[in-house]
């Protein structure tokens, strides 16, 4: 599996503590996390071990780039409008 999105509410800790490790594990090349609360698009990438290496966080995200097909990209930037 290439790409995993949770669309985390009040699940976000759980998320990030027992799902996004297990992912890693399994080798998901990506995952997105939108964190509704905050209002902010997590986003982990190469996975090692238990943990992701690249790891950043979107305020107010536009396109990205999809993992399955790098040269395509998706809108977010009404994600949280």
């Amino acid at each position: 599996m290439l790409l995993v999105i949770e669309v985390s509410d009040a699940t976000l800790r759980y998320d990030r503590g027992v799902k996004l490790p297990l992912y890693a594990r399994h080798g998901i090349a990506e995952v997105r996390i939108v964190d509704l609360e905050n209002g902010l698009l997590h986003f982990f990438r190469s996975p090692a071990g238990d943990a992701y290496a690249d790891v950043s966080t979107a305020e107010r995200p536009g396109a990205t780039q999809l993992p399955v097909t790098p040269q395509s990209t998706v809108d977010l930037s009404g994600l949280f409008a």
